[in-house]
């Protein structure tokens, strides 16, 4: 049997009810929302939607909770658990986010920054410069075409005394 509410406001907001809703305990907007709700899935909910249930109820800074320089981007959950607890989250930047979770770490430890090609010699103005890939022998295009330019010009020379 529904119990009648006597005081006529919403349990949750403390909204006054009009005749009609007199007969539940929450406004309508209230009545549908959280555990009073259907589809309401507790702890077993997926991480898009427990983003999304956090992102309502905790309010966004104007800057990163860690460096409080950038703006926020992320929800970060402390954790690692992934609760429903609005105290077990926050607003981080980007940086912060990955640095948090231990993944800046990891994304520097497998780049190519530690892989990089040891410096090379250019075989037509003897500059050292830093190689793009395995077959590049010259520091730039120009140097590329003068060292081809010059070789052709001897192989034909050559070819001609023979």
């Amino acid at each position: 049997m529904r119990q009648i509410n006597k005081t006529g406001l919403c349990k949750v907001c403390s909204i006054r009810l009009t005749a009609k809703d007199k007969r539940t305990q929450y406004c309508p907007s209230c009545a549908h929302s959280g555990e009073r709700n259907n589809n309401w899935k507790g702890d077993a909910v997926g991480i898009d939607a427990l983003h999304a249930f956090i992102r309502s109820r905790l309010t966004k800074p104007e800057k990163c909770v860690h460096c409080n320089d950038a703006p926020p981007i992320d929800l970060a959950n402390k954790s690692g658990k992934y609760k429903r607890d609005v105290s077990d989250w926050e607003w981080l930047c980007r940086r912060c986010h990955m640095i948090s979770d231990g993944r800046l770490d990891n994304f520097l430890s497998h780049s190519n920054m530690n892989n990089k090609l040891p410096d090379r010699i250019c075989l037509q103005c003897g500059k050292q410069y830093a190689p793009h890939g395995d077959s590049r022998k010259f520091c730039s295009k120009p140097c590329s075409t003068r060292y081809y330019n010059l070789n052709i010009r001897v192989y034909k020379n050559n070819d001609a005394s023979f």
